[in-house]
């Protein structure tokens, strides 16, 4: 089975889109909605309910939502059962879905297995190290983001450094990215350099750069090897390369002798000045795509070109016993979905004791106190396993095996992550040890824990970075994969959406539906975008990023990767008619790609009728509402629930009965979608209504699920 990771070219209703832009490379990154794969277990109602809600929330596209059948039961499953009934089934609707080349994030709703053994992948390590302390147990989040080297039944992704996108130390950038032949190459080329034959050094990484345009740090190399050799012009030259492939450290530029001359010409110092002034001896945090490919230097080439690609995942809750209830999980979700862009003031505080669970990580809390220091945040390091003051919290590391939050002076800030270095805080067969789940419960958006025994090593949790890349402005599912680089066994819970932090572009974007006649005598419906860019203040703190790109999504597939122009216009032909679902993302001239969202409806008129959708809310009946629909000339009528058809109408118009006891409580998305039959037999054109919620009741407080 394939799982395309394409571009997406064509209009999500199968017809021709003409877009009046030229495209930019197809393969960005940033998180938005659009990018969010919610999974459902169509057997739970518990996890219709919490899809229910978060889609809602945060306006998931009806056709990111796959319900599955067939869940395998159980907290823990086997490895086949989560390849053929979980993890296969999501690929294959996303290539059905033409949604492969946008999806970044799958996130599980309740209802799932929260485990999955791997005995057969780790019986296949020969190092005695790897064999100790990779155990058999992998969490569902982390077997997901390795999803190609579960597809190929490879066991690599137990390494200790096998999530290639999180990031490392600065000098990791200009470790040998290439295999084979080009590596040998890249090798000979830093020896020449080192020993002092740079003019050869320098057109060896040229070329090797010219072959992978991506390489930012290939170039700044070959910049310094020109420069050695005095070739001013050809080390400019490739200096502008290094910064149009994604070069974003200013400082180092201004403190290496053979590019600190070069940094003050006028287009590089400009192109500095747009670029974050952080301390280099961490790698900065990048926006995540599962079309990059990543590479052993942490930089990313088109997927095709040798990289190890991945699928970020998550768990909106993890509803269990010694979990979260369906209330707690959606109280989680519900408080997030206020945060992004709301700038908390607040303390990131890093735990710490004697204990290994502290000690551990302690090394890495002076490059993430420093960083957070020079984005104007405070960090401090508090002595003892929980904060004893009144402190208002942005971030959380804690390494303690149990602790009570119920008598806690101090509070999460809106937006706030934090996480636990401990055993088994996402290990829900036992009651061992605190779960993860108290911190959300406490006001976190996103926490973490691992699903058995993973020992006290820091690659196997998030390193203090990750709070240092969340102030900078990623979603809290990025902060989290870009700090841990053994994620297998982490399962990861909450918002993956959720950013207070970001900077995106302040531009306002203004959306109309004009219908007309053309040349032909045929209606033609253009839905006319208008982008207009705004200028923050010069005080605005924190500023905003300039836009880089604009992405259009249809019905919520992605067309189009656009420049950011001023006008854009989306051009549909008659046939065409009914409910469109217009959004636009604008994406910040930064590494992370901050982006900003904007979406409205239209109803376009055509050849056909648009079906009407109504419910009837009976106060007596609170698990039953009756639908009615109707659609002038349509041979029959669907009515759906996200993407999934409930109930056939035939003719005209109809009413059926929903019932929440199946399909869970919450915000219930229904939509009609009329089928018109041609002569034949066959139908010529499916239209879709107006999306129609039904509001939810009370949902209980205790409910807790279990796969049994």
């Amino acid at each position: 089975m394939k799982f395309l990771l394409a571009p997406a070219l064509g209009l999500a209703i199968g017809c021709s889109l003409v877009v009046t832009v030229v495209l930019s490379p197809a393969a960005r990154a940033g998180v938005v909605p659009e990018n969010v794969m919610v999974v459902v277990n169509a057997d739970s109602v518990p996890s219709r309910t919490l899809a229910n809600h978060y889609c809602e929330l945060r306006d998931i596209p009806t056709n990111n939502v796959i319900l599955l059948d067939d869940v395998p039961k159980g907290l823990t499953i086997e490895l086949l059962d989560f390849k053929e009934r979980i993890l296969m089934p999501i690929l294959k609707t996303l290539d059905e879905r033409g949604l492969a080349a946008q999806a970044k994030v799958i996130a599980y709703s309740a209802g799932f297995p929260a485990a999955v053994k791997i005995d057969e992948h780790t019986a296949k390590l020969d190092d005695s190290t790897a064999k100790k302390y990779q155990l058999p147990t992998a969490s569902l989040t982390g077997l997901t983001f390795f999803y190609r080297f579960i597809l190929a039944d490879q066991f690599s992704y137990l390494g200790w450094e096998s999530n290639l996108y999180a990031r490392g130390k600065f000098d990791r950038t200009f470790r040998n990215p290439f295999s084979g032949t080009e590596a040998e190459e890249f090798d000979k080329a830093i020896t020449e350099m080192a020993s002092g034959d740079a003019p050869q050094a320098a057109e060896t990484l040229k070329r090797l750069h010219g072959s992978h345009l991506t390489l930012s740090a290939v170039a700044i190399k070959s910049a310094e090897a020109y420069s050695a050799a005095d070739d001013q012009d050809a080390a400019l030259l490739m200096l502008k390369k290094a910064i149009a492939a994604g070069w974003s450290y200013p400082r180092y530029l201004k403190e290496t002798p053979a590019l600190k001359k070069l940094s003050t010409e006028p287009e590089i110092a400009a192109a500095m000045e747009g670029m974050a002034n952080m301390p280099i001896s961490m790698q900065g945090p990048v926006g995540f795509s599962a079309l990059r490919g990543w590479m052993a230097s942490g930089e990313a080439v088109p997927v095709n070109q040798g990289g190890v690609s991945y699928l970020m995942s998550c768990m909106l809750g993890a509803v269990y016993p010694n979990g979260s209830s369906i209330r707690q999980a959606v109280d989680v979700l519900d408080r997030s979905a206020t945060c992004d862009r709301t700038y908390p003031d607040g303390e990131f505080l890093f735990s710490l004791t004697g204990d290994v669970r502290t000690t551990t990580r302690m090394p890495g809390f002076a490059d993430a106190l420093v960083y957070l220091a020079e984005q104007g945040k405070t960090a401090k390091i508090t002595r003892g396993s929980l904060p004893t003051g009144k402190n208002r919290v942005n971030g959380l590391m804690l390494g303690t095996a149990t602790f009570d939050l119920l008598t806690k002076k101090w509070s999460f800030a809106p937006g706030a992550i934090a996480e636990n270095l401990t055993s088994l805080g996402a290990a829900y067969t036992t009651s061992s040890q605190t779960k993860l789940n108290e911190l959300l419960h406490a006001g976190a958006v996103m926490s973490s824990g691992s699903v058995t025994e993973p020992y006290s090593l820091q690659f196997k949790f998030p390193h203090p970075m990750m709070y240092a890349y969340y102030a900078e402005g990623v979603t809290a599912i990025e902060a989290y994969y870009l700090s841990i680089t053994s994620p297998y066994q982490t399962l990861i819970v909450g918002d993956p959406l959720c950013q207070p932090f970001a900077r995106p572009p302040v531009d306002q974007v203004d959306m109309s539906l004009q219908s007309a006649v053309g040349a032909d005598a045929q209606l033609v419906n253009t839905v006319r975008i208008r982008r207009s860019e705004k200028t923050a203040s010069v005080d605005a703190n924190p500023k905003p990023t300039k836009a880089h790109h604009v992405e259009l999504f249809v019905n919520g597939k992605m067309m189009q990767v656009a420049r950011p122009l001023q006008n854009y216009n989306l051009r549909f032909p008659a046939k065409l008619s009914g409910e469109l679902e217009i959004a636009v993302a604008v994406s910040g001239n930064h590494p992370a790609e901050p982006m900003m969202r904007f979406s409205q409806s239209f109803e376009a008129p055509g050849d056909f009728a648009v079906p009407v959708l109504k419910t009837e809310f009976d106060p007596k009946e609170s698990l039953r509402s009756v639908v009615d629909v109707q659609c002038e000339g349509a041979d029959s009528i669907e009515i759906q629930y996200f993407a999934d058809t409930i109930a056939t109408v035939s003719g005209q118009k109809g009413s059926e009965t929903i019932d929440r006891s199946v399909l869970g409580d919450g915000p219930l998305r229904l939509r009609a979608v009329a089928v018109f039959v041609g002569d034949d037999g066959n139908a010529i054109a499916k239209i879709q209504g107006k999306r129609v919620v039904v509001l939810p009741v009370e949902i209980e407080s205790d409910v807790t699920t279990v796969q049994d």
